[in-house]
């Protein structure tokens, strides 16, 4: 899979580029977090949100395309001693015989080429889930939209903890 921006320089020129982590998923994690909370960020980048989640306890993974924004999420979480395990894919790509507790899709799908390749991430993380695991999803409206019909469609049995023009957030 191709992408518009190149990742790395784009990490390269801001140690903050995506900026800090949104406030539902701050207040998502207050609410739910529990100890050993296992937590998969994909598309992570530099990690704003596996390092919030890590802070509160939780085991994560984060993937990403990004040699650069891994290295730069590595660096903090050796520093803090933070519990984040970091994988080098493509979302598209990605496999994991692994389940979580939580998937991230912090702003993220709106970059996978093809809505096909969109509902692959989609269909994947349902999979990637624990029994009662959460998806928290961040995107643009018309996304959002897009998500919402695709889950409901094929996933009847998500229940809906989140939902509005920019979040989608589901539990199994």
């Amino acid at each position: 899979m191709s992408y518009t921006v190149d990742y790395d320089k784009f990490y390269k020129e801001d140690l903050a580029a995506c900026g800090k982590p949104f406030k539902e998923f701050e207040i998502f994690f207050k609410k739910n977090i529990q100890e050993a909370m296992s937590v998969l960020d994909l598309g992570c980048g530099q990690g704003r949100d596996a390092i919030l989640v890590a802070k509160m306890g939780a085991h994560v993974v984060g993937v990403d395309v990004s040699t650069v924004g891994l290295k730069q999420l590595n660096r903090i979480a050796k520093k803090e001693k933070l519990k984040i395990e970091t994988i080098v894919s493509d979302l598209v790509d990605f496999k994991t015989r692994k389940r979580f507790d939580v998937i991230i899709l912090d702003r993220v799908l709106h970059i996978v080429a093809t809505e096909h390749e969109r509902e692959q991430v989609l269909e994947k993380s349902v999979t990637y889930l624990r029994k009662s695991g959460y998806i928290l999803i961040a995107d643009t409206p018309l996304n959002i939209i897009s998500f919402r019909k695709y889950l409901k469609k094929n996933n009847s049995q998500l229940k809906y903890v989140l939902d509005n023009k920019n979040y989608l957030f589901v539990q199994k």
